[in-house]
């Protein structure tokens, strides 16, 4: 048998409002079990992620208090930090700047980075995006999901929707 087999691990983008609103203590108590979950989950390889660059300096400039007033959440996030191959660095989507669904996300995001990275890892094969309530994506997942197929999931909804189908459908 040649070639590498694909891998049956579902793959999220987490958005940087997950990691932003878990370190300031912002996220509804049933969203940051479902982080220490899904943060588990990577861990114990059952799960793959994206994620901007900007949520990994997030998480390391996080301030001494905010670790501890939010210490389950920060080693939560400590855990996906240390998955080095998931971070998207400042180039990615450099290519899809000039494409019409980037403008339109970038629109609804008000953050031309955000689109770019959301958009490559979707060309990466992602189909969940999950954010926090504080997101633009949340607010627009209607629109997100129909212009680019996209499912958008708060993580308690994304854990929620996966426990009960043990694999969302591809």
């Amino acid at each position: 048998m040649t070639g590498s087999l694909p891998s049956l691990r579902p793959v999220v983008y987490v958005d940087r409002s997950v990691v932003e609103d878990a370190i300031k203590g912002r996220m509804r108590p049933r969203d940051r079990a479902a982080l220490y979950r899904l943060a588990a989950m990577v861990t114990e390889d059952v799960l793959s992620f994206y994620c901007p660059g900007e949520g990994r300096c997030l998480i390391e400039r996080a301030s001494p208090e905010e670790r501890e007033k939010n210490a389950r959440e920060y080693a939560a996030l400590i855990g996906l930090y240390r998955v080095d191959a998931a971070w998207l660095g400042e180039d990615a989507g450099r290519d899809l700047t000039e494409t019409a669904d980037c403008r339109v996300l970038a629109d609804w995001l008000g953050n031309a980075a955000d689109a770019r990275c959301i958009l490559h890892a979707r060309s990466l094969g992602v189909r969940d995006l999950v954010a926090a309530d504080s997101s633009s994506a949340v607010k627009k997942m209607g629109e997100i999901e129909g212009r680019l197929g996209l499912r958008v999931f708060r993580p308690a909804d994304y854990l929620s929707r996966w426990s009960t189908q043990q694999r969302l459908p591809g």
